[in-house]
């Protein structure tokens, strides 16, 4: 069930032919600032980034201007810990990280001592505004629940923004038609632009 999450999830590529670098894209990203309580960058910091479930962790020190960043982060839920020396730990959990997503999260350490810890309730805002990709998630229960001809996880394509579907027929020479007769455009691109990353491999149609 959740490799069939993971297929539907990544199926907003098709909005162009991308270049091969795009396969790492796959993963999300973490990253953010780390300052005191009145804005100043803390260089050094150690970040911790957690995976729920797994007890995975990966650590990095923020940048001479405080920032911090985790690349290719596997989608999943995690708990995010900023630490520095004269600074109270700041520990924020469930940080949710999806397909191709960029989580931005910045940090504040207020001052106390390294043994003291802040929960930071607040989530990460739901627009990031980190780069210009847009995507989307399908969850299990409607990949499960939605009426879908001859189960082709392709036809969740259109419950993306963006998308239209399209009848099967030829486009620029080539015919193009779906398993079940689901064709689809994404932001008026043509149907033979669509490219999938299917458990990491590229499928070119």
């Amino acid at each position: 069930m959740a490799q069939r999450k993971l297929l539907c999830a990544v199926l907003w590529l098709g909005a162009m032919c991308a270049p091969a670098g795009l396969l790492a894209q796959q993963a999300g990203t973490v990253n953010g600032l780390v300052a005191d309580p009145s804005g100043a960058a803390i260089p050094g910091a150690k970040v911790t980034l957690e995976q729920i479930g797994t007890g995975i962790t990966r650590t990095v020190n923020t940048a001479s201007d405080g920032l911090y960043s985790f690349s290719s982060v596997a989608v999943g839920d995690y708990t995010v810990t900023a630490e520095a020396s004269g600074f109270k730990k700041a520990v924020s959990p469930n940080v949710r990280v999806e397909v191709a997503q960029t989580v931005r999260l910045d940090l504040t350490l207020e001052i106390g001592a390294v043994t003291e810890q802040i929960e930071v309730s607040a989530a990460p805002p739901t627009l990031q505004t980190a780069d210009s990709q847009m995507g989307g998630v399908v969850e299990s229960k409607a990949i499960s629940d939605l009426p879908l001809n001859g189960r082709n996880f392709t036809q969740l394509m259109v419950l993306m923004a963006g998308s239209t579907d399209r009848p099967g027929g030829t486009v620029a020479g080539h015919y193009v038609e779906r398993a079940g007769g689901t064709a689809f455009s994404v932001n008026g691109q043509r149907q033979t632009a669509n490219q999938y990353l299917i458990d990491g491999f590229m499928d070119k149609e």
